[in-house]
């Protein structure tokens, strides 16, 4: 078997193209937040404060994006056109409602949110810069549940492309406005997130048109196969929720984590918490390769799932993870070697730009065993087994990375180098047990089985 797989890297690399274009939004709103100030580290953090939001709002519209993928992918290997317009309509609602829900939470709550996230031992212009793109960012934030929802749908057909499409439209509009803003309108942090706003707003429209297209096929248009009062639209909006909700706790689960963890590093000071931010965005374009082979394992584990093909399933699943560690092979390590050059763009501070480059030298061989985990949870979605891939979840983070931590910390036994060694095990340890996991759920597939979708069409 081939370790690059054609048929796979044709599926991830819009995604992958997608989610890079993604990442240039962050990055640019890095490189260009750092240029109002080259020696500020309160900026640059404070940006960071809210990544946790920002992962909610993907956790919710992932989440969403997930259930209505996965159920369009079942229905197509099951050859049920009726249960795909419903996973239309569901789909439709439920996200318009989500991003109604988010873009009012975060108005609101906008201070309570920022005290959570920086602790007690933040100052307060990193606070003022922290609540300053939260306000700029919430309607983007929004607008992302909506949007991925109705994505979901496109990727349960296959059409990966339409993604990388509205990426690159919204990263172009992004990079246009954010120095226009902030620079030449004088909007600072704000501006920076103004720009990212209005850039997922072009996203979504694009998406909602390609989407439009197919209205009669997804249930939007004149043509229907049966009634929208049926209760059978009632329980496609709940398999979305069911398959779905795993994967926003999931990432929900990762939010929560990860502001566990910048309280602990923020202990070992202002230099370190920048590094470990900065790095943290960096690491996105790695882990990018995981989320875009899973978008490909989703849709073929779905679609062999529904047809009942147990011999294909296991090849996918196979074909899928050797190419994600391949890949995983070809980005990592010239990352690892260009590590410096890479961090003087995000900052002036020489001291923030080697603790960079150590840290990516000591941890980033890991990541593969993350972009493993996420291939595999990927797979289990697309098979329906959402609350196994949400299992997955919980073991890597909670009991091999956070559990570990907080005792040590507990103990004032917790050194800089020791969190790092931890941090590297528990990514290690979490990729082989979510590829045996996702090995052993294709086994219990019998080549008659029935799909998984009947229930949805009952």
């Amino acid at each position: 078997m081939k370790l690059f797989d054609k048929g796979v890297l044709m599926l991830a690399a819009p995604v992958f193209a997608g989610h890079l274009l993604s990442f240039l939004y962050g990055a640019a709103d890095t490189v260009f937040i750092s240029m109002l100030n080259r020696q500020s580290t309160d900026l640059v953090t404070g940006v960071g404060l809210t990544i946790p939001l920002n992962l909610l709002a993907l956790a919710v519209g992932s989440g969403l994006m997930a259930g209505s993928a996965s159920l369009v992918s079942r229905a197509l290997g099951a050859k049920d056109e009726c249960a795909v317009e419903r996973a239309g309509r569901a789909a439709l609602g439920l996200g318009a409602i989500c991003a109604v829900a988010m873009g009012v939470g975060f108005f609101v709550g906008a201070d309570a949110l920022i005290a959570l996230f920086a602790g007690p031992s933040v100052g307060g212009a990193v606070r003022a810069a922290a609540k300053a793109y939260l306000l700029g960012a919430a309607p983007g934030y929004a607008i992302l549940a909506f949007e991925l929802a109705l994505l979901g749908l496109l990727m349960g057909e296959g059409k990966t492309v339409v993604y990388g499409v509205a990426m690159t439209l919204g990263t172009v509009l992004n990079l246009l406005l954010d120095p226009l803003f902030m620079f030449a309108f004088g909007w600072g942090v704000w501006g920076a997130a103004i720009a990212t706003s209005a850039a997922t707003l072009l996203s979504a429209v694009f998406i909602l048109y390609s989407v439009a297209k197919e209205a009669d096929r997804f249930g939007f248009g004149k043509k229907r196969r049966e009634n929208d009062g049926s209760m059978k639209n009632v329980n496609a909006a709940v398999e979305i929720v069911r398959v779905g909700l795993p994967q926003a706790l999931s990432l929900l689960v990762v939010s929560l984590s990860f502001m566990f963890l910048n309280r602990v590093i923020g202990v070992f000071g202002p230099v370190r918490l920048n590094a470990w931010i900065v790095v943290g965005r960096i690491e996105e374009c790695v882990l990018m390769i995981g989320y875009a082979i899973g978008s490909a394992c989703m849709i073929m584990s779905g679609t062999f799932w529904g047809a009942g093909n147990k011999k294909e399933l296991e090849e996918a699943i196979g074909r899928c993870l050797k190419t994600a560690l391949a890949v995983c092979a070809v980005v990592v390590v010239p990352y690892m070697l260009a590590a410096p050059l890479i961090f003087r763009a995000f900052s002036g501070n020489s001291s923030v730009v080697d603790a960079c480059a150590a840290q990516v030298r000591s941890i980033s061989w890991s990541t593969a065993g993350v972009v493993v985990s996420l291939v595999a949870v990927s797979g289990l979605q697309g098979m329906g087994k959402a609350f196994s891939s949400f299992a997955l979840i919980l073991i890597r983070l909670g009991l091999f990375l956070i559990l570990p931590v907080a005792l040590l910390t507990a103990a004032e036994m917790l050194t800089f180098p020791l969190f790092l060694a931890i941090f590297a095990a528990s990514s290690v340890a979490g990729g082989v047990v979510s590829a045996l996991s996702l090995i052993r759920n294709a086994e219990t597939l019998t080549e008659q089985a029935e799909s998984a979708v009947l229930s949805v069409s009952e």
